[in-house]
């Protein structure tokens, strides 16, 4: 019986509403700051890979951009090759529209 009268029940203790508010500061200035780093470092890369493409046996192709151009990359175990330098294609989206308005004005 030693014991039986002398366990104690622990309650959580509530926040006070400043304390809570505080906390709730604290994670939206952190998370600001975070979202900045993530912009600044995004913003502050020359180099990107595009896209990778493996041919087996240790050999990719990749697409590089460097400062807004793409270059088509090889690489295998012992060597890295600069394939071409790519020219940008219009996307479909404006080849349609200039067909159109092509069609459009010749009509």
């Amino acid at each position: 019986m030693i014991g039986a009268n002398t366990v104690e029940k622990t309650v959580p203790q509530r926040m006070r509403p400043q304390q809570t508010l505080g906390v709730l500061r604290a994670l939206a200035s952190a998370w600001k700051w975070l979202e900045q780093k993530r912009v600044q470092q995004s913003t502050m890369r020359r180099l990107r890979i595009s896209e990778t493409i493996s041919l087996g046996e240790k050999r990719s192709i990749w697409i590089i951009q460097v400062d807004g151009k793409d270059y088509l990359v090889g690489g295998s175990a012992g060597s890295v090759a600069l394939l071409s330098a790519l020219d940008k294609q219009p996307s479909f989206r404006d080849t349609l529209d200039q067909q159109v308005l092509s069609t459009t004005e010749q009509a």
